[in-house]
């Protein structure tokens, strides 16, 4: 094994308040938590709460757990026409 006197001095671990190293990797290290922190649909507000939503003589019936949708899927439901069925008709609500 061989003497290291940046070892022993402690010098290999020395960061000091002017390194740019230490800066470009702390900066990397908090782009990518911050990042990590937000999904796309987060950073773009594009999404919404959805549910289907059941009504029969113009009453409501019933209705769906609510989901989130983002992008197309939200785009895809919010252009969907009202399905009717004699007196019932389902349709997506969206908040």
């Amino acid at each position: 094994m061989q003497n290291n006197p940046l070892l022993k001095t402690g010098e290999f671990y020395n960061f000091e308040k002017n390194n740019p190293m230490k800066t470009k990797i702390i900066s990397v290290l908090a782009v990518i938590f911050i990042a990590a922190g937000f999904t796309s649909c987060e950073m773009l507000n594009d999404c919404k709460t959805c549910r289907q939503v059941t009504y029969v003589d113009n009453l409501w019936d019933h209705d769906t757990d609510p989901a989130e949708y983002c992008g197309a899927s939200l785009l895809a439901i919010e252009a969907m026409a009202d399905y009717v069925d004699g007196n019932t008709r389902t349709t997506w609500e969206c908040n």
